[in-house]
């Protein structure tokens, strides 16, 4: 599995801005690694009542399970919380990460060597 991660809250972006460059980028992703893997995308995650705590519990423990193959990181991770502990989780986990944008309708990357 790829793991997107991606300001929510962060930045000048509405929540909804934010949620939709995540879904654009983690599309492209997908697209372009069709089959061989899953892009996950946790911005698209709600559970009712859930707190940031809960959802970096979970994404945490699928950080540690091995599931998570690569993390993705979109313009702005710096700056949010919550993607610095995602980077923070995948570097523990030795989970290979790149930073990843979205450019004219496609996407760039560059690793992100720990």
């Amino acid at each position: 599995m790829i793991y997107l991660s991606h300001p929510l809250t962060t930045g000048s972006r509405s929540l909804e801005e934010n949620r939709a460059s995540a879904a654009r980028l983690a599309g492209l992703i997908q697209k372009h690694v069709g089959t061989e893997s899953f892009v996950f995308n946790p911005c698209a995650t709600t559970v009712p009542g859930w707190s940031h705590d809960d959802y970096m519990r979970l994404y945490g423990e699928m950080f540690r399970s091995g599931a998570v193959k690569r993390v993705g990181f979109c313009p702005g991770w710096r700056e949010s919380v919550g993607c610095r502990m995602e980077w923070l989780a995948a570097m523990v986990a030795k989970i290979p990460m790149f930073e990843v944008e979205e450019v004219e309708g496609d996407f760039m990357y560059k690793e992100i060597q720990p």
